[in-house]
């Protein structure tokens, strides 16, 4: 038994009938991997069914100095990724295109592309960097020149030009559809339609994956009246639709549209708007269908939101600290953070880092009961993957007879179950209860809880949780002079569940030991052993069966 200074759990069921309960007077409050009648806040549940904290963005490595004393950039910057694992990246300050090469890592300027000016190929202040999923091309956002260029990426020649009517004469900002005052940044969607943030002209405009502009789309979102100042844009697919997230740095807030324009309207039928305190200059977005990754330059961190009804926010990046102006996911764990200007890019694993503290506890209304009677409380296990020294995790219980008095949790205070009535042991800072003894007389409902805490690089793993009742315990094999319990209250059971907790392994290990001699249930590892015992001689190039 280990005691802990984590963050808290809980949960509830009740089992209408013995059926659910084993016969060993014990049973499993974790159904099909779903934790039915839990609450929970800070917690991720896995696909294997079990519970940790939420994850987090981590820093790869260490962050440079630079990149910690870096000023706000002035405006969004871009990556992108190609199909041979080579990523771009824009350098504003110096009008031309960076290339992080697949095979080596080396970084290179991008060919047949960049210096300043207005020709064909040059720059004046490239910003955003899209792949087409439906076309082997690089587009570039060329801000100062109002266009967008697009190039081959098997030859690096420049194939096409947006926003400008006349190739011959200097680049000019312009209001017409399809044409670009101060163009920014840019996005697409499965089907290779493009979306471009026009900075100048306020606007966000669409064209179709050919190259023509959608001007419905534009006209539906000045139509619905949200977007004051859009300046960032990142696409996703929800059940088959492709959902538009375009950041409006004056409000500060991040609005969804959908294909057509068209506001996506949350459980209350109003335009999905994701307005939190930490967006306070944001800049920099990605999304991936489950998350969204927003850079804030106020607080120079990452932010994590999940993708819902509701668009929570979950936490910030482990380790980054600096500016943000712009974000890419590779597809392959990884998060990529320009930090803006001609600095190199900060690389992040997506789902390495954690958050600090989460809860699960039990509804009020819903706590575990068995039938309609009342029962001893014996014991609370948590059945959890061994726990790191940087994790901490501790259960927490209380029984009682009347729905009335069910324990109080409060999910965002520093500790949620500040209640007295949960029981646990007495506080030992960074040590673990992950198996704890209930006791006490017979109550009709039990209300469980538990801490999780880390420090942002690993989690607890919580699988299960077993609660037993009217255990049979050692007890019942001492002599009838030890069983008298007229002067030590419940010492005794504490004492012996002490060591039930410790050979309860041992115990279960022999009760499954007629598996091992049976092939068909034997675990693999143990089928060299079995064989041994019969004189058979294992063929390596058999397959387990």
């Amino acid at each position: 038994m280990r005691c802990s200074s984590g963050t808290w759990v809980g949960w509830a069921l009740k089992v209408k009938n013995m059926t659910d309960v084993s016969n060993k007077n014990y049973f499993y409050l974790n159904r099909d991997g779903a934790w039915p009648g839990f609450a929970r806040s800070g917690l991720e549940l896995r696909d294997d069914g079990s519970l940790q904290l939420l994850f987090l963005p981590l820093l790869r490595g260490i962050l440079p100095d630079a990149v910690k004393t870096a000023p706000a950039p002035d405006g969004p910057a871009g990556i992108a990724i190609d199909a041979t694992g080579t990523i771009y990246f824009s350098d504003p300050d110096h009008n031309r295109v960076q290339r992080i090469l697949g095979c080596d890592g080396k970084i290179i300027a991008a060919p047949c592309m960049g210096g300043a000016g207005g020709q064909a190929i040059s720059f004046n202040t490239p910003r955003g960097l899209l792949i087409s999923p439906t076309r082997g091309s690089l587009f570039v956002v060329d801000s100062g020149n109002h266009r967008v260029l697009v190039f081959d990426l098997n030859t690096f020649q420049l194939v096409e030009i947006w926003g400008q009517l006349s190739l011959h004469s200097a680049p000019q900002p312009g209001s017409q559809p399809g044409q670009f005052n101060n163009p920014w940044t840019l996005a697409s969607d499965s089907a290779g339609n493009i979306y471009v943030v026009d900075y100048g002209n306020l606007r966000v405009q669409k064209f179709n994956a050919i190259g023509d502009v959608v001007a419905t789309f534009c006209n539906n979102v000045q139509a619905s009246g949200l977007l004051q100042q859009p300046t960032d844009i990142a696409v996703c697919e929800q059940n088959g639709a492709a959902w538009v997230f375009v950041v409006d740095a004056s409000v500060p807030a991040i609005f969804v549209f959908d294909a057509n324009g068209n506001p996506v309207l949350d459980s209350q039928g109003q335009p999905t708007k994701i307005s939190d305190c930490h967006l306070q200059q944001p800049m920099g977005i990605v999304a991936d269908g489950k998350n969204l990754y927003v850079g804030d330059n106020s607080a120079k961190r990452v932010l994590r939101f999940d993708i819902s009804d509701d668009f929570k926010y979950v936490g910030e990046a482990i380790g980054y600290a600096g500016p943000v102006a712009a974000l890419m996911l590779d597809g392959k764990g990884g998060l990529w953070v320009h930090p803006g200007g001609s600095l190199a890019l900060v690389p992040l694993d997506a789902q390495k880092g954690y958050g600090a503290s989460g809860s699960l506890w039990l509804r009020k209304g819903s706590p575990v009961q068995v039938d309609d009677c009342k029962v001893v409380w014996h014991r609370l296990q948590a059945l959890a993957k061994p726990l790191s020294a940087s994790t901490h995790l501790e259960v927490y219980a209380f029984a009682a007879s009347d729905l009335t008095q069910a324990p109080a949790v409060t999910p965002n205070a520093e500790n949620p179950f500040a209640d007295p009535k949960w029981q646990s042991v007495p506080y030992i800072a960074n040590l673990d209860v992950t198996d704890l003894y209930i006791g006490g007389c017979k109550q009709k409902y039990l209300w469980v809880g538990a801490q999780f805490s880390g420090d942002g690089t690993a989690s607890p793993r919580l699988r299960q949780l077993r609660a037993e009742f009217d255990y049979p315990t050692y007890e019942q094999y001492l002599p009838a002079i030890y069983r008298n319990k007229a002067n030590c209250g419940e010492f005794l059971q504490r004492l012996l569940s002490l060591f039930e907790s410790l050979f309860g392994g041992v115990e279960n290990e022999i009760r499954s030991l007629p598996t091992v001699f049976d092939p068909q249930a034997a675990p693999k590892k143990f089928l060299a052993r079995l064989a041994g015992c019969v004189g058979l001689d294992l063929d390596d190039n058999w397959d387990e069966q």
